[in-house]
């Protein structure tokens, strides 16, 4: 029987889901109240948001979209963790918490309508953030153009010492 509380969390859920760019589920089993904290602390400076709630309301929330390939990973204590932001630097959070704390489990991913399985979700902290793809991408285009700027000016450079012996040369020779 739904209940307002119920369909309140429902609408919670499907507007996270909404606003995200990418959900991870959680395993937090045996953290203490001060280190969930200290989790969503972390979480929400790296531009994400934890909620807690039933795997049946999530089920129920996520029933409509691509997310409910999660449905299977929603099994025992969970955590959705809503990115907001580039995925990797949020996991890379995760991932930094998980060495501290072996309280916390990564379970999945969802990202860009596909389901990444706990394997796959690790090595999503290892991909650069977009600010970092991005600069490595201005670096490799502007490396050619740098060198072949270099190059050009090296001519123009040995071009101009050619004259000028030439004319030193001339002016030798008129004298």
């Amino acid at each position: 029987m739904p209940t307002p509380k119920k369909e309140s969390v429902v609408a919670d859920v499907r507007q996270e889901l909404d606003g995200s760019s990418g959900v991870v589920v959680i395993s937090f089993t045996g953290l203490s109240v001060p280190l969930i904290t200290d989790l969503r602390n972390r979480l929400r400076r790296a531009g994400a948001q934890m909620m807690v709630a039933k795997n049946r309301l999530v089920k129920i929330a996520f029933a409509d979209t691509t997310a409910a390939a999660l449905g299977p990973t929603l099994t025992g204590p969970n955590a959705l963790v809503f990115c907001r932001t580039d995925v990797p630097p949020i996991i890379k959070a995760l991932v930094e918490f998980q060495k501290e704390n072996a309280g916390i489990e990564l379970r999945a991913t969802y990202l860009e309508g596909n389901v990444y399985n706990a394997r796959q979700t690790q090595s999503l902290a290892t991909i650069p953030s977009k600010p970092e793809l991005l600069s490595e991408l201005v670096g490799a285009l502007e490396s050619p153009i740098s060198g072949l700027a270099f190059a050009l000016q090296g001519i123009i450079n040995d071009f101009a010492y050619t004259l000028d012996a030439v004319v030193e040369q001339k002016a030798g020779q008129a004298a």
